[in-house]
């Protein structure tokens, strides 16, 4: 198990994730991140280092973070926004957490209520035994859509206010 730093080691998260290996820690620091991240390696945890750190999409990346069939990975203490579908999209896997994260300011800007809160928070599909755990939703069409043959999923102490 290693900790790797963004952005001290991996300028951004994308890179340290794709340097990392299964059960590593990417660590992340205060600062604005304009990139889409996607998991592809199981057992990582990626932590927010700091009350500041925030994944932008500038309203023109898709989706914040996905997971694409990978289990065990922990994303936690992030201010996640600004993305045209999901703050994190979960497809297949089991196992992961999501805690703490900030969401909201989520926008389908080209879809056919054009400029309306339209987007997911967290989006889980076909994926199972996730834990979403002390997040708060703004701004968000759903805070948690858990579709697609997910069982066993846990949604506890989640807050979702209106966009404002």
């Amino acid at each position: 198990m290693t900790i790797l730093r963004v952005p001290e080691q991996f300028n951004t998260i994308g890179e340290a994730v794709e340097g990392a290996n299964p059960r590593d820690t990417i660590l992340v620091r205060n600062g604005k991140y304009r990139e889409a991240v996607t998991v592809s390696k199981d057992g990582l945890r990626i932590i927010a280092d700091g009350d500041h750190v925030m994944l932008d999409g500038s309203r023109r990346l898709e989706t914040g973070v996905s997971l694409n069939e990978v289990s065990f990975v922990e994303i936690e203490g992030f201010t996640i926004k600004n993305f045209t579908s999901a703050a994190i999209q979960v497809t297949g896997g089991t196992g992961n957490q999501f805690v703490q994260n900030r969401i909201g300011g989520l926008h389908e800007l080209d879809g056919p209520t054009s400029g309306a809160e339209t987007s997911f928070g967290i989006n889980l599909q076909a994926s199972s035994r996730n834990l979403v755990w002390r997040n708060r939703f703004q701004g968000v069409c759903a805070g948690v859509l858990i579709a697609g043959n997910s069982l066993a999923n846990r949604v506890v102490e989640n807050s979702i206010f209106d966009p404002g």
